[in-house]
């Protein structure tokens, strides 16, 4: 059997096609697909290398930073122990800011989880004082040695002559660990 020069020209270009494709499908498509990933990852790299650099640059902030609030991962001791702390420490700021305490109460422990792990000790307070006494108590409470925060204050008067305040609040300690 015999080919007419057409058909010999028609046959080799459809089996140079078919290589072409071939060749694109198999071989130059993952090349490219595999130098585009290599791309990527590259530009991931470098992002995080920049990232890095810039945070060696801020390493001696960071370390400070780290440094103060270094007294707050070192608290130990079960529950128990660290609310008891906590109480003594709520009262003994009270005693030097002459806020009268006329209640306070422990409340159930909340455990949290966030990237690290930490508990959550809450404290219900009510208590009796002047207007200054109340600042002066919370401007020593934020300034303790636990990691403290007032969730809640509400404020009464509890005499109109007197000028004494009666008022409750919710303080939060948090231990991390």
């Amino acid at each position: 059997m015999k080919f007419s020069k057409k058909e010999k020209i028609l046959f080799y270009i459809i089996i140079s096609l078919l290589t072409i494709f071939l060749l694109r499908s198999f071989v130059f498509r993952p090349f490219a697909n595999k130098l585009f990933s290599l791309n990527q990852k590259i530009c991931l790299e470098e992002a995080n290398f920049k990232k890095g650099l810039i945070l060696l640059s801020r390493r001696k902030d960071v370390e400070q930073e780290y440094k103060g609030y270094q007294p707050y991962l070192n608290i130990k001791g079960s529950d128990e122990e660290i609310t008891a702390e906590l109480l003594k420490e709520i009262e003994q700021i009270a005693g030097r800011a002459e806020l009268s305490l006329t209640n306070i109460q422990p409340q159930a422990q909340k455990k949290k989880k966030a990237k690290g792990e930490y508990k959550e000790y809450n404290v219900q307070l009510r208590f009796e004082s002047h207007m200054d006494g109340v600042v002066n108590f919370l401007y020593n409470l934020h300034r303790s040695r636990f990691l403290l925060r007032v969730k809640r204050l509400s404020l009464n008067r509890k005499d109109e002559k007197l000028e004494t305040l009666k008022g409750e609040m919710i303080i939060s300690g948090v231990r991390i660990k």
